[in-house]
């Protein structure tokens, strides 16, 4: 079952909406779990949907997908980059999908040009998994309807657009804020550039957000629907992994963190302002996560990579 999930009162005077705790992980479940209900509901649909379904997915949303598959006895193929961390990749395999391991390149030129079809569920263009993320909104101004900011960790863009879409249809004043890591912000590089252009992309801990580029379509709804974007850097990141372990007894993924990173930088560029942070995942290798714990602990720089520490006992 679908939870509604607490908002949590945290430091700054931050809320954090720990959709960490959705079954799965993941706030993913939200758009597949929509996906599935609206197919079944019509003429035929589940006969069509035996033929399989599949998607592209960096971990969170192939294992949504795979696990409602199995329980409706549905075929399911899962295209993840060969880089996705082994934990997500083993979770999908444990729901009985296929995996199909492409390069990143390979996977982001999949999203940009795979095509529309029925069974196929494209993180961006099927429209009943960014109507299921939309719904954090709704949860969020039933149970704080002060929120004046949502802070959203931007991958590819469904997330962000999802809660933007749905506080627009509520015609809500609330904004919604893209959260990115320094090493690899494709967003506020295109809203600089007046467009999308390709950037760099480093490696992190931080594996599910984070592309070469935005999509240009992406850009063209997200430089009107929302207020912007923040970065912040790896070491801001293990600092927020941290203390949302000390603080809030939650183990989550990079994206989370990051959220969490660009929700206090916001607070102190905008002290008072009633902001909510979404946790997106929990799904981080046990092994990663303390040792980027054990990093922020010690406080190494950006710089300092912790790779080469002996993961704490």
């Amino acid at each position: 079952m679908l939870r509604f999930t607490p908002l949590l009162l945290h430091t700054d005077g931050l809320r954090l909406k720990a959709e960490c705790l959705q079954p799965g992980g993941s706030y993913k479940i939200r758009g597949v779990r929509r996906f599935f209900e609206r197919k079944i509901t019509c003429p035929g649909g589940l006969e069509l949907l035996r033929g399989g379904v599949s998607t592209v997915s960096a971990g969170n949303l192939g294992r949504s997908l795979a696990a409602e598959a199995q329980s409706l006895g549905i075929p399911c193929t899962i295209f993840v980059p060969d880089s996705a961390p082994f934990n997500k990749k083993q979770k999908i395999l444990s729901y009985g999908a296929v995996l199909e391991e492409r390069p990143f390149a390979e996977i982001f030129r999949m999203v940009h040009l795979a095509p529309l079809e029925p069974n196929f569920l494209h993180p961006l263009r099927t429209p009943e998994l960014l109507e299921g993320y939309g719904e954090i909104a709704h949860e969020v101004l039933a149970e704080h309807p002060e929120t004046e900011v949502i802070v959203a960790p931007f991958g590819l863009g469904g997330l962000a657009l999802g809660i933007a879409r749905a506080l627009q249809e509520k015609n809500s004043s609330a904004t919604v804020v893209a959260a990115e890591l320094d090493l690899c912000a494709p967003l506020g590089a295109a809203l600089s550039a007046g467009g999308p252009v390709k950037i760099e992309r480093i490696s992190s801990f931080v594996d599910a957000i984070g592309t070469a580029e935005v999509l240009p379509n992406v850009f063209e709804e997200a430089k009107d629907l929302l207020a912007g974007s923040i970065s912040v850097s790896i070491g801001e990141t293990r600092q927020a992994l941290l203390e949302l372990q000390l603080r809030q007894n939650l183990r989550v993924e990079g994206a989370s963190a990051v959220a969490l990173a660009a929700g206090k930088k916001l607070a102190r560029l905008s002290p008072g302002s009633k902001i909510v942070v979404i946790l997106s995942g929990a799904n981080i290798d046990l092994e990663v996560f303390e040792r980027e714990t054990h990093a922020a602990r010690l406080g190494l720089s950006d710089e300092h990579s912790p790779s080469a520490l002996p993961t704490p006992l």
